[in-house]
């Protein structure tokens, strides 16, 4: 049975094609007697799950962009088909084992059939880069991305991966992919502009064999100027970070001299090319955010589980326009087993004041981590169903919100004499069941998303009387101060729009950015939340 993949890439070195044969290399995986090829293939490795891959990559350039590819392992007959793009295809892991022998058939622009031996040891090198070598007008603030032909020690890439200009090494984090392929060295400040700067991968590099990378590897490219404007820097997520699909949480900094007038999501598509495609945008941005550590809570709910690159681009009042560097996340769905223990949960119905028309509902849930699952971290709630009143809900962000050990946690604490969190039905339905169902989404200590069905009852209830003066941790889409309960910072509370330096309004219905698709029918407020 035959799989199609579709490989994200960008333009990289171009290895060419001999014409008659040559003298087989340590490493070189074509049969002696045949003319070289321009594939790439490790010798099997473990991979995750205990089981042995070897992965076939081609560099870009090698081929035409409108090429396919089809691999074909003879011992088994099993059958990949490959899509290039741009001419080529980052690294496919293949179920096989040293000696196999696999046939590669490319049809279109260069077209051939090409025989591959799966070599016993192999040395890893680069595959591609990004941006390209001899690029012009690269942004400042751009990452430099590497891809490997296997997944490397990720230990041996500091000190052999760097990026220098005239000579002077520039600062910058690395961060490797999940599965190592690849690796993002993220320059700790903004590139100097229109300038050379050159990108090193040393051999200092290794496999997981402990090969060491085959060729050292050097490309450079040119910045753009430096155009005033914002400056935004990602703190968090890192590149190749996983990122709950429902929940999508950025830490961020901007810095500028004028004022915002819009903040947005860029999409890159998987080849690079411009121009992107913004998946979200906020007009207008909170002024005393500016300078200062935020979250920005962000939804995409049609954009599907996977490997996506991003950036996020502002506009100022001047006219300028100002861009982080690019990010490679990875949006995981949730696995639905269950991770965490439900102690319980519950919905409030009540009324402000005895015969009002609209009636409330606060969700009650408290939680424990469960034995062995330590580290565990709240990222999401969202109430799924009450019968009678609208099918859909604001989906809440939790903002820094872990479970301890050995104690429980209550998610929704009453705050000031008022729920943390209420919904209601702008038209005054009432339910007509005593059965409600949510959904909670939470990341253990490795970063691993999981989400749990909750269903509970639906009691009658009064506004409460207890004062309990905490920090709420919550919010809806938008943007949010960060660590504001760890400075001990206590909001005011009130029914309308009250509102706290750094604040957005404390009603999601007045969030900037509110996506329609996920307030519609319903309504909600938050009570000191930032």
């Amino acid at each position: 049975m035959r799989t199609t993949l579709l490989c994200a890439l960008a333009v990289a070195a171009l290895l060419g094609c001999a014409d008659s044969p040559a003298p087989t290399a340590p490493g070189d995986t074509t049969p002696p007697g045949l003319p070289p090829t321009p594939f790439v293939l490790s010798n099997p490795v473990t991979v995750s799950g205990g089981t042995m891959a070897a992965y076939l990559s081609l560099p870009p350039g090698s081929f035409g962009d409108s090429s396919t590819a089809t691999v074909l392992l003879l011992r088994t007959g099993a059958a990949v088909d490959v899509t290039l793009i741009d001419g080529g295809f980052d690294p496919v892991p293949l179920a096989v084992v040293a000696g196999d022998t696999l046939q590669v058939e490319v049809r279109g622009d260069g077209s051939g059939t090409f025989t591959l031996l799966v070599p016993d040891s192999a040395a890893p090198v680069v595959v591609r880069v990004s941006p390209v070598d001899h690029r012009l007008h690269v942004p400042v603030s751009d990452s430099i991305v590497v891809t490997f032909s296997e997944p490397i020690d990720v230990a041996s890439l500091a000190g052999a991966m760097t990026l220098r200009h005239t000579g002077t090494l520039l600062p910058g984090s690395l961060a490797p992919s999940p599965d190592a392929l690849s690796a993002a060295l993220v320059p700790t400040a903004p590139l100097p502009p229109l300038a050379n700067q050159v990108l090193r991968v040393g051999t200092g590099v290794r496999d997981l064999d402990g090969d060491s990378l085959r060729f050292v590897f050097q490309s450079d490219f040119t910045t753009d100027s430096a155009i005033p404007g914002p400056i935004i820097t990602i703190l968090s997520p890192n590149a190749g970070d996983t990122i709950s699909h429902d929940f999508p949480q950025f830490h961020l900094r901007v810095t500028s001299e004028d004022e915002l007038t819009s903040f947005g999501i860029e999409l890159i598509d998987e080849a690079g090319i411009e121009p992107p495609f913004t998946y979200m945008w906020f007009s207008g941005f909170p002024s005393s955010l500016i300078g200062k550590p935020f979250v920005m809570n962000a939804s995409a709910p049609w954009l599907g589980p996977g490997s996506y690159t991003i950036r996020m681009t502002a506009d100022d009042a001047a006219g300028h326009t100002g861009s982080s560097h690019l990010l490679q996340v990875v949006f995981a769905a949730p696995d639905t087993q269950p991770r965490i223990i439900v102690r319980s949960f519950s919905v409030i119905e009540y009324q402000y004041a005895p015969g009002d028309a609209i009636w409330f509902y606060a969700p009650q849930l408290v939680v424990a981590e469960a034995p062995g699952r330590p580290g565990l971290e709240i990222l999401g709630f969202e109430l799924l169903s009450i019968p009678g009143l609208p099918e859909r809900f604001p989906r809440l962000w939790a903002l820094a919100l872990p479970v301890p050990a050995t104690v429980d946690t209550e998610l929704f604490p009453e705050l000031y004499g008022q729920y943390a969190v209420e919904f209601y039905a702008p038209d005054g339905r009432r339910a007509t069941s005593s059965e409600a169902s949510a959904r909670l989404t939470y990341r253990d200590g490795s970063g691993h998303v999981y989400a749990t069905l909750l269903h509970g009852s639906v009691l009658p209830g009064a506004l409460p009387t207890t004062y309990t003066p905490l920090c709420g941790h919550w919010g809806s889409i938008g943007f949010y101060q960060e660590y504001l309960c760890s400075l001990g910072l206590r909001l005011p509370v009130g029914h309308g729009d009250d509102h706290a330096p750094g604040i957005s309004s404390m009603r999601i219905r007045h969030r900037q950015g509110r996506s329609p698709d996920q307030n519609a029918g319903s309504n909600s407020t938050l009570r000191g939340v930032p």
